[in-house]
């Protein structure tokens, strides 16, 4: 079984169940299924093929998930751009992943990957709705096959590119669904981490592959740890009156 399998599950067990949360708006696992195939459509028109890395521009927001999703209908992989990253940082991850592709908002990805030719999908563009909202007929892949690299710090000299298929992400899922989750769809999860940042499997595979609903965390308060406690113990009061 390879990750969109099992999503196409929770999708048709949870159709109207809320997804994911940002600041601006929330989408239903419907919703989102809908839109990540009509993304791959369109990446597909454009002339991607199977087994290509693609770049996406890793701000923290619902356009994040529905643009990998698209990638692995796609039958891809993904590879987190992070924006807030050095330039050189970015060409060095652009140029080792060999990518063909990037996804990100359009001002976003044009302020950011200017100096890059790579083919540019822009999450904004209205030619995306006029695609089928029916998932891509492609030649089936395995659990072998890649979902996403990951680049290392470099602390302890380049940074090294990790790559990681759907096996080791459904394993990991697998072992936290047997050990911490209540009934399926009945929790939260909380979305912290830099997507560049392998934690982030975590939170974004484990929500979205047991129904459950992915809140991002906003910035504001990542940064004031105080605030995000306070707002956890505001949640837990309001459930008891």
């Amino acid at each position: 079984m390879i990750i969109t399998e099992l999503f196409d599950k929770i999708v048709s067990a949870y159709p109207r169940r809320t997804a994911i949360v940002d600041e601006t708006c929330s989408y239903t696992y419907e919703e989102i299924n809908k839109r990540s195939n009509q993304l791959a459509h369109y990446m597909i028109n454009l002339g991607l093929t199977p087994n290509q890395a693609v770049g996406v521009l890793a701000y923290r927001d619902n356009n994040y998930i529905i643009a990998i999703l698209a990638v692995l209908k796609a039958h891809c992989f993904y590879v987190p751009l992070d924006p807030k990253y050095p330039d050189d940082r970015l060409d060095f991850i652009i140029t080792n992943a060999e990518m063909n592709f990037f996804i990100g908002a359009s001002e976003k990805l044009k302020a950011i990957l200017h100096n890059h030719e790579t083919k540019k999908i822009y999450l904004d563009d209205e030619k995306i709705s006029q695609f089928t909202i029916s998932p891509p007929n492609l030649p089936s892949i395995d659990e072998k096959s890649n979902i996403y690299i990951l680049f290392t710090s470099g602390s302890t000299g380049k940074p090294k590119g990790v790559v990681v298929n759907h096996r080791g992400v459904l394993n990991l899922v697998n072992y936290y669904q047997k050990t911490f989750t209540p009934p399926f769809g009945n929790f939260n999860v909380c979305q912290n981490a830099r997507l560049s940042f392998d934690a982030s499997t975590l939170e974004i595979w484990y929500s979205l592959l047991s129904g459950a609903t992915l809140f991002f965390t906003p910035e504001k308060i990542l940064l004031q740890p105080k605030n995000f406690v306070i707002g956890l113990l505001k949640k837990k009061l309001e459930k008891h009156y």
